[in-house]
Parts: C-alpha cells; structure tokens; sequence
C-alpha cells in the first residue's frame, strides 16, 4: 500500500479527511480518485502541508482558496533538547541568541551544529549570527517557516536582518500541516 485518502461527500463537494501516500505519484493518484467522484466539482480538505504538491497537481492552480489558521502553538522550554531532536537538511553550523522573558534558562546564546545524522546545540559565549525571540524560533520548529520569514524585522544578529549561509540548515521537510484547502474545479 503507497497511500489512502479518508473522504466523504456532501452534494458537489468532496471533502478529504486525511490523505496520505508515500510517494508523489501515489499522492496524485489519490487526488485524481478524489476528483473523479460522480458528480464532484469541488474539494475540500483541512489539515495539508503548507508545501502541499497539491495546488501544482490543478489544472488552473488559480482556483485553490487556501486558508491558514492557527492549528498548533508552540512555545519551546528546554531550547538546548528542543533543536536537536529535529533532522536538519543541511549541514552547518551557526550562533543563535535567544531572548526569553519567562523561561531565563533559555535566554542566552546557542551554538547550533547540524547534520543529517543529527544535531548538537550547546550554550555558547560566541557572537551570535542571529538575534531572535523564543517565539520566533519555536515558529521555524516544525518547519513550516524558516529563518528568512522573519527579514527584516524580528530577527537580528551580524548580518543586521539578512540570513546568510551559516543561518540556512533550519529545518527539515515535510512542513507543519496547518492549512485548509478548498479547490473549486478540476485536478
């Protein structure tokens, strides 16, 4: 088995559960089987990847209604455990300072080194590369944002609101699934 979709109708309307699949083929098969439903002529689906391969599987991609809402708040207490439990795309290294009103442990600098086989993250007196609030970091977490979301504005550091090489290995896909999409049309 390469996928399923959980799915129910209601007049025109296809509404998608859950969708998933191993492979991109299998994803766009499963669409197509969504879309190909007697008398369906429109989609809905909550809970997608915000990078979902969905609106580029559309005939007329313009047609997708897409919708974020706040599905999921996280606020990061241990920021020396938190980093390295993710899996990094790249391998790099760089200097995060973080500032924390409530937790103060985590108010401090970070050197942050990571691999695809894993990460280290320990307290550091180093320049940092980049100055960034708790919530701003726990936003690119779970890999729906990254650090280049924030230029210019709520992040700082040597560059002064520019993320450059050393700052790129944050994070890893697949991204956080937190959007609702409706899709009026055909796949």
């Amino acid at each position: 088995m390469e996928g399923y979709a959980r799915y129910r109708t209601s007049g025109d309307t296809v509404i998608v559960h859950e969708l998933m699949a191993v492979t991109q083929e299998a994803g766009a098969a499963l669409w197509r089987f969504c879309f190909d439903t007697d008398l369906v002529t429109r989609a809905e689906a909550e809970r997608r990847p915000v990078d979902d391969p969905l609106p580029w599987m559309l005939a007329d991609p313009r047609r997708l209604q897409r919708a974020a809402r706040d599905g999921l708040w996280l606020r990061l207490v241990d920021v020396a455990t938190a980093l390295p439990m993710r899996q990094y795309a790249e391998e790099g290294k760089v200097v995060i300072e973080v500032q924390d009103n409530v937790c103060p442990w985590n108010a401090r600098r970070f050197a942050l080194e990571t691999a695809r086989e894993g990460a280290i993250c320990k307290a550091t007196e180093a320049a940092p590369d980049m100055i960034m609030s708790v919530a701003a970091l726990a936003s690119t977490f779970l890999g729906t944002v990254t650090f280049h979301h924030f230029v210019p504005g709520r992040l700082g550091g040597r560059e002064k609101g520019r993320v450059a090489g050393p700052c790129r290995p944050h994070l890893c896909r697949p991204a956080a699934t937190l959007d609702s999409l409706r899709v009026l049309g055909t796949l």
